[in-house]
């Protein structure tokens, strides 16, 4: 293999706003395979955000190929691809295992939702057997100090009674 050297393009572009560097003096690797890191990773500028990248690439003209460090190629026929894919999005069976965890939260959510409700359902219940107590309750109360009252009044009478009354006479003065 042969080694790609950099144009003088990719080196003034270092100076540009979002260059990171030249991916062959950013990765690290043995000077023993120079010649395949070289021709592999020539001529390939790091940029920091997709929006620089794109910036750089039109001022000069797609003679290299720019990657950000999101993934994102601009390729040199101005092509860019990986723009799509996040650091967050996982594979699609992570994203399955992702969607099954949310279901079965859901369902658990859900059966959380009905035991609530049956709790609501029965302190309802029990709201209004207590209210129909305190309610007979109340009602016995009246009828007490009714009765109290009446009683009342018949002791008043009879004391009454008792005061008009003259008290009889024995006979043993």
């Amino acid at each position: 293999m042969r080694p790609r050297p950099d144009s003088r393009e990719i080196r003034r572009a270092l100076d540009e706003r979002g260059a990171m560097g030249l991916a062959t003096e950013l990765v690290k690797y043995d000077e023993y395979y120079y010649n395949v890191v070289s021709n592999l990773l020539g001529n390939t500028l790091v940029c920091d955000n997709v929006a620089n990248a794109t910036a750089i690439a039109k001022k000069y003209g797609n003679l290299f190929k720019i990657v950000t460090l999101d993934g994102d190629i601009v390729a040199t026929s101005g092509s860019m691809t990986g723009g799509s894919r996040r650091k967050d999005a996982g594979s699609l069976l992570s994203n399955e295992r992702k969607i099954q965890e949310c279901k079965d939260n859901i369902a658990k959510k859900q059966k959380y939702i009905e035991k609530l409700k049956t709790a609501i359902a029965e302190s309802e219940r029990a709201k209004q057997a207590a209210e129909a107590a305190v309610e007979a309750l109340r009602e016995k109360y009246q009828g007490a100090n009714s009765e109290i009252a009446g009683l009342m009044q018949r002791e008043t009478a009879l004391s009454g009674q008792l005061t008009e009354r003259p008290v009889p006479h024995t006979g043993k003065e």
